[in-house]
């Protein structure tokens, strides 16, 4: 901050009591005050700033609130008169600014975004709105005279792509027409945001500039990048990985905390054309290496503690090199160092199609060993396209990131925020406390978890309500809410609006029920998300109409490329469908394996995997069912509901329950059970854990471990 003071300093005319340099003084200790990570040290900072913002701004008229983003050299020309920006302006390089002017308004929604060289003159006024919807780029243009043009209301200033190799020039949209002396402009008819045309997964980063370059982009606990910043870190790191020899179509392998830099080695990779395969950081050095040898990783990205470890044991037989996030082994050439890889040359991008496969993301493996799923180009964007529009997203979005990348709904998020130029805040430490404390001190609009998470996070709320004025949508994936976790939503988020979705792997995205259905079908997994068609088939008969229920099955550019290395799976998973004949001919659909129910209005609604059906007394349940009846309770959190051989009834209902408060009260559940149940529900046995249930690497129960320990115990008792 001291240089940034010297350079205002000396370009406003060396002399302290100069009004802009006064006001440009107390803008950049605002800034510092904002970037204060202690509570107390923030509040005290930004007291301080606004005193003595108070009496300053009152004397020189020059009200530039902290939260403006300002790129180097910005220069007040003369501070004879008013001058006002919005708090939601970025501005780029060498910004110049006469007197009576006033950038952004609060009358109307967004705000301007400003590009480099740019020179506003006395009495302009830019009262643009800024989206990815509206904002239109000009190619670049001779320099522009140092005249004052008044800009119009409605203007958008946009920067050149850095990637542009011609003069960095470029003049306003709708201003008036350059100076006649000037070479002619061309008859260039402008597109929408690049990023609405990027095709593959690594253009939804680079797309972002040089819209955006200036925007945040990604924030860790202790530090935060810009679009400019993170597209700068790409280059080099890409450039290292290219050093050590990783190709296009090379598999490249990367479990790193959740961080901007796991951010930064996925595009790494994929601006080398190399395919990403991002390991979940909770997953053992075993189940790495089978990851390694399973997809022939050629290069390995890790932590240090990692790196120790392999160094001793020795690397997968197809790994070449490992970069270490950290200090690497001594004296061992075949692992590097973070530090140094960021000091490579940049390196070239290469072109790719949307069909090519850009990354895969294996299954939790929670039964038998992990599939690793193969997902396009096409498939990421349109994933990301489909999502932000039915989520509503916008280039103001900044979403809180509690999902692992390796997880598809966790980097969806990801990807729907480059796409919008929006910002993503890393949440490292995943207790509601401190999952709330994020969402209030970072003005999160946008939260999605798994529904052990929003069990813990719903009833935290519930205890201690809190305040969030700025949280526009809640989502959740990956398993269905009980019954009293819905019902509480909407009271301790009041004015978000909260969507049920469901998807899979195999086709990322599949079904959503819109907010404004919530509280009509509190549950229903709606209908199928924009891009996509879901249909639900009765096996042998047809489409399954209202009040029906049959298999789903997914249609559209989603559907995933399929396991690698497995195409026998692949077949049984992904091909086409007998019932479907007549609509689609043979086009291959995403069998879920999931059983659904069709209402009258055609929203879908949940009822059980097809192969964890329990048969009891004649009856099909679905455990889903169980388990949400028995969390009604009240008594318990986590509830797993399973079927157990039984030589009379077929099978009866067992359920593995984590209490609320210890001991638990068996005989009031019961209570409970009887009377909200039919008799062949109601379980005949409950496992009580009084430690956590384990989780699957992306958040949710893993039920299979849960039911084989129980049923194992239960097994023993019944030896005995």
């Amino acid at each position: 901050m001291l240089k940034t003071l010297r350079d205002n300093y000396d370009r406003h005319g060396r002399a302290l009591m100069n009004p802009a340099f006064v006001s440009l003084a107390v803008y950049r200790y605002g800034r510092w005050a904002l970037a204060r990570k202690h509570p107390a040290a923030r509040w005290l900072a930004k007291k301080l700033h606004g005193f003595t913002n108070f009496f300053v701004a009152n004397i020189t008229k020059v009200w530039i609130p902290p939260e403006v983003t300002l790129g180097d050299d910005f220069h007040i020309i003369h501070a004879e008169g008013s001058l006002s920006i919005h708090p939601d302006v970025v501005a780029g390089d060498r910004l110049g600014v006469m007197h009576n002017v006033t950038i952004g308004t609060n009358m109307r929604p967004g705000a301007p975004v400003i590009g480099d060289d740019v020179f506003i003159g006395v009495n302009s006024t830019v009262l643009a709105t800024f989206d990815s919807a509206t904002a239109y780029a000009l190619p670049p243009t001779p320099p522009l005279r140092p005249t004052c043009h008044p800009i119009p209301s409605s203007s958008v200033l946009r920067q050149r792509s850095f990637r542009d190799s011609r003069p960095s020039t470029r003049r306003l949209a709708n201003a008036p027409s350059p100076d006649p002396r000037s070479p002619p402009q061309s008859n260039f008819t402008p597109p929408r945001n690049m990023n609405t045309l990027s095709t593959t997964f690594y253009e939804l980063l680079a797309d972002n500039l040089p819209t955006h370059a200036q925007k945040q982009a990604l924030v860790d606990t202790n530090r935060s990048v810009t679009y400019a910043e993170l597209c700068s870190q790409v280059d080099r790191l890409a450039g290292y990985m290219a050093e050590h020899g990783v190709r296009p179509r090379d598999r490249v392998g990367v479990q790193l905390h959740k961080t901007i830099d796991e951010v930064v080695a996925m595009f790494s990779a994929a601006k080398l054309g190399a395919v990403v395969v991002n390991v979940n950081f909770q997953w053992t050095l075993e189940q790495l290496s089978y990851v390694a040898d399973d997809c022939t990783l050629s290069m390995l990205l890790i932590e240090p503690r990692c790196a120790k470890r392999l160094a001793k044991q020795g690397l997968p037989r197809s790994v070449r090199h490992v970069l270490v996030h950290g200090k690497s082994p001594a004296d061992d050439g075949r692992f590097g160092a973070w530090a140094l890889a960021l000091d490579a040359a940049p390196g070239a991008t290469r072109h790719q199609l949307d069909t090519e496969l850009a990354m895969i993301i294996y299954t939790s493996g929670s039964t038998g060993k992990p599939k690793g799923v193969m997902l396009s180009h096409r498939n990421i964007v349109a994933g990301a396209r489909s999502v932000a529009r039915y989520l509503k997203l916008r280039g103001d979005d900044r979403l809180i990131s509690v999902l692992p990348y390796s997880f598809d709904y966790g980097l969806n998020q990801l990807t729907t925020m480059l796409l919008q130029g929006g910002a993503i805040v890393h949440q490292p430490v995943v207790m509601p406390f401190e999952i709330v404390r994020t969402l209030r001190e970072e003005r999160i609009t946008g939260f999605a978890a798994v529904p052990p998470l929003w069990n813990q996070v719903v009833r935290y709320l519930k205890e201690k309500p809190e305040s969030l004025p700025e949280l526009r949508r809640v989502t959740n994936s990956g398993g269905k809410l009980s019954k009293n976790i819905l019902e509480l939503m909407p009271e301790v988020f009041p004015s978000t609006d909260i969507y049920l979705m469901y998807g899979l792997t195999e086709a990322f995205r599949s079904t959503y029920l819109p907010p404004e259905k919530f509280s009509d079908k509190c549950g229903s997994m709606g209908r199928a998300i924009p891009g996509a068609q879901t249909f639900v088939i009765k096996h042998g008969e047809g489409v399954a109409g209202p009040t029906e229920q049959g298999e789903l099955v997914h249609r559209g550019p989603l559907v995933s490329l399929g396991y690698w290395g497995k195409p026998e799976p692949t077949a049984e998973k992904i091909k086409p469908c007998p019932e479907l004949k007549s609509l689609i001919g043979e086009e291959p659909v995403v069998y879920s394996g999931d059983i659904v129910r069709v209402d009258e209005d055609g929203d879908y609604w949940f009822v059980g995997r097809t192969d964890m059906m329990i048969k009891t007394s004649g009856f099909r349940l679905s455990p889903d069912e169980v388990e949400d009846l028995v969390a009604q309770s009240g008594l318990v959190g986590d509830v797993v509901a399973f079927g157990v051989d039984d030589d009379e009834m077929g099978q009866v209902v067992h359920a593995a329950v984590s209490p609320l408060s210890e001991p638990l009260d068996e005989a009031a559940l019961l209570t409970h059970c009887r009377r909200a149940m039919p008799h062949y529900m109601i379980p005949r046995k409950f496992h009580v854990w009084t430690r956590p249930m384990p989780r699957t690497s992306s958040g949710k129960l893993a039920k299979s471990e849960i039911i084989k320990v129980s049923a194992s115990a239960h097994a023993k008792e019944q030896a005995s």
